[in-house]
């Protein structure tokens, strides 16, 4: 659509079957998909038209269900674990074809299911638990996750309820939701 009134149905042609989504995002004049097929391998693909889709190299992503990614101004950035490795590092790119691994994993103080991400005020921003405690705390990177900074502690909760972060554009700041 264009106007959000006038739907078209595109008949869509994917290299992959199966995929769930995980996100769906726009970068450098295209649209990105993060998906996960066969037991949770993380799968990127990107479209110029939403029709016809292309498989993009990445890394060695791990079979896991973890999976977030946003879009910013200057990278394409993805959460994801190496498939011979522990933990979630930030994972950008500026071209769709070489990719950069953060040096710090990102802050999960638990299992890494679930990590959420946001870009706003020129800063990466996650959701963890720190070690020892069992509320949720907000961690910031300004380095594209070769450091993560605690910001807050004590975010409400809600037992068995995923937490959503997202960014306010195009004012800035963050939105914290539970569900």
């Amino acid at each position: 659509t264009s106007n959000g009134a006038d739907w078209t149905e595109l008949s869509v042609s994917l290299p992959v079957s199966n995929i769930s989504v995980n996100e769906l995002v726009a970068y450098a004049n295209q649209v990105w998909l993060l998906g996960s097929v066969e037991a949770g391998i993380l799968t990127l693909l990107k479209s110029s038209d939403g029709a016809t889709w292309d498989a993009v190299a990445t890394p060695e992503w791990s079979q896991t269900y973890v999976g977030d990614m946003v879009s910013t101004p200057e990278r394409l950035v993805v959460l994801a674990s190496l498939s011979d490795g522990d933990g979630t590092y930030v994972w950008s790119t500026t071209d769709g074809s070489n990719w950069t691994q953060s040096s710090a994993v990102v802050p999960s103080g638990g299992p890494t299911y679930g990590v959420e991400m946001a870009y706003a005020n020129g800063a990466l921003w996650t959701l963890a638990i720190p070690e020892g405690e069992s509320f949720q705390a907000l961690y910031k990177s300004t380095d594209w996750g070769n450091s993560w900074s605690q910001l807050t502690t004590n975010l409400p909760t809600i037992q068995g309820s995923s937490a959503e972060l997202m960014s306010l554009a195009p004012s800035p700041g963050l939105l914290y939701g539970l569900g």
